[in-house]
């Protein structure tokens, strides 16, 4: 999974792991940062000429978590699909920086909701720590959103990696069958087995649902050229077969998400 979809995911985590009395400190230390400079949380206001300011609210997520757990605040994820207008695919863009849906943190506490979304810009091409990006957490809204409920997510992710497993194997194409069937053995052993890049995605306290997430992260292939987006069959009913279960995979992925990590908070 790409940069700011897992930090959205462990600042949500982290957040709630806070609330419940878990330590958390050095965030900029967690593998979702590590080749962050700098993380902000800020909101735009308009001024008297018209133009918009930006008022930094907290210059590290450190004290972000620390000021808004002093209000008892816990988090949610929500994801919004996007339709672009060149007809490209949501999956094809999901790989990079600024692809695909739309991801929200969502802070609640007595005061309300706020709706934070991640702007991620280089400033340092030549961090000696390859710490080259600046996050900003911008304020866009303060309405509380909710991803409709599915019971059978798991199920679902299931069978979509299932299928795409079964379409690259027939095809002879091991480059991408070891991530299905990673992902697929995860799940299978309950998260005895894990191969996801992100150790330190999920805090102590949500083990519960580490195995899930790091089945996510072994079964997200959707990124630029060289992966699982960048093939091609010119034979058109295998190539649309490859698309149906390329879109089933993707929108399973972002229910597996967004459920296993709000359902910390039931």
């Amino acid at each position: 999974m790409n940069g700011p979809i897992v930090q959205n995911i462990a600042l949500c985590l982290y957040g709630n792991a806070f609330l419940n009395g878990e330590t958390v400190s050095d965030f900029l230390n967690n593998s979702t940062a590590h080749f962050c400079k700098t993380i902000e949380f800020s909101y735009f206001t308009k001024n008297f000429l018209g133009k918009y300011d930006e008022k930094i609210l907290y210059n590290n997520p450190d004290i972000f978590l620390k000021e808004m757990n002093s209000l008892q605040t816990h988090y949610n994820l929500y994801y919004e699909p996007v339709k672009h207008d060149n007809g490209l695919e949501e999956r094809m863009s999901a790989g990079f920086i600024g692809g695909g849906g739309k991801w929200l943190l969502l802070s609640t506490n007595k005061t309300g909701t706020i709706n934070w979304s991640s702007l991620w810009n280089v400033i340092d091409q030549n961090n000696p720590d390859n710490r080259i990006w600046g996050v900003k957490y911008i304020q866009t809204g303060n309405k509380f959103l909710s991803n409709e409920k599915d019971e059978n997510y798991l199920d679902k992710f299931y069978n979509a990696l299932d299928a795409i497993y079964n379409f690259t194997v027939s095809k002879n194409d091991s480059a991408f069958a070891d991530n299905f069937k990673n992902a697929m053995t995860t799940l299978d052993s309950h998260g005895e087995k894990l191969f996801g890049y992100h150790k330190d995605l999920v805090p102590d306290c949500y083990k519960k649902i580490e195995y899930i997430l790091d089945a996510c992260q072994s079964a997200w292939v959707f990124g630029g050229m060289g992966t699982w987006n960048d093939v091609y069959f010119e034979d058109d009913s295998i190539f649309e077969e490859y698309k149906t279960v390329s879109d089933n995979l993707y929108s399973s992925l972002i229910i597996a998400v967004i459920q296993s990590v709000n359902s910390v908070q039931e």
